[in-house]
């Protein structure tokens, strides 16, 4: 899903990171937008006066944005290009990548 769907920019062209991509550019995998991925921007980032650069679609998300965790999707992606397949995912210092159970 693009993000424009999900999420204005107060302020467009100000930062390059806010850039819009297309999904032959990037590959989210099929996946829906990730409002708590680990990459994501805080809501108030690049912000000089605090009020919101970025604003979800959905206002319930804003202070989900930007979250300091590494969510279920960053995790998935990971996997699969690592090839790393399973139900559950875990890192250990055994493991390079993020593993599926059977890999402990």
């Amino acid at each position: 899903m693009e993000n424009k769907h999900c999420m204005t920019v107060k302020y467009p062209g100000h930062n390059g990171d806010f850039g819009k991509y297309i999904p032959k550019t990037n590959d989210n995998f099929g996946l829906l937008y990730d409002y708590g991925s680990i990459m994501h921007y805080a809501a108030a980032d690049y912000s000089t006066n605090g009020q919101l650069t970025l604003r979800p679609l959905d206002y319930n998300y804003v202070q989900t944005i930007g979250g300091p965790f590494i969510g279920f999707v960053d995790y998935y992606m990971m996997n699969f290009l690592y090839n790393c397949t399973g139900s559950s995912f875990y890192f250990n210092e055994k493991c390079s990548k993020i593993c599926q159970p059977t890999n402990r």
